[in-house]
């Protein structure tokens, strides 16, 4: 079953959004940057979560009972078109042993709401992690093109 999360859902989201900063490999590139103090916060993570659910979507994908797999984005204007609503997403993550089927599930039933809700154009990211070639070949046989690619630098530090 794919449902809105809830606040019941905060500590399964917060140990999926854990998971999912370590095998996207962030910890890793913050090292690089030498920023190796930037580290999984549960309670931004959980703030993050409500304000998707305010702006955007923020569903969660249930097996026998358990939540094992959430997908988040905001719902916001284009830049160079307000008439254009985007859906970008901030994450998309199902655990690995569920996977198979669920994944896709959730991907459909965002795009079917973001669409319900007037959604123009949907932006999906794959993270550089262990799984981001896979990722991006799912997202292309699911109709997705690549557009942008993202750069890091650090600039300051974390206070």
């Amino acid at each position: 079953m794919i449902r809105n999360a809830t606040q019941e859902d905060a500590d399964a989201l917060i140990r999926m959004g854990a998971a999912f900063f370590e095998e996207a490999g962030l910890a890793e590139r913050f090292t690089a940057l030498e920023l190796p103090n930037i580290e999984f916060c549960p309670r931004s993570f959980l703030t993050t979560c409500e304000a998707l659910a305010k702006s955007g979507v923020m569903l969660v994908a249930e097996h026998d009972g358990e939540v094992v797999g959430m997908l988040g984005a905001a719902f916001i204007p284009a830049l160079w078109n307000y008439k254009v609503t985007l859906a970008q997403e901030t994450w998309w993550y199902v655990q690995p042993d569920r996977r198979k089927g669920l994944g896709v599930a959730l991907l459909k039933e965002f795009e079917d709401r973001a669409t319900a809700q007037g959604v123009v154009l949907s932006a999906m990211v794959a993270e550089l992690g262990l799984r981001g070639k896979a990722v991006g070949r799912l997202y292309e046989a699911k109709g997705y093109a690549p557009a942008e690619s993202v750069f890091w630098k650090r600039l300051g530090a974390v206070h």
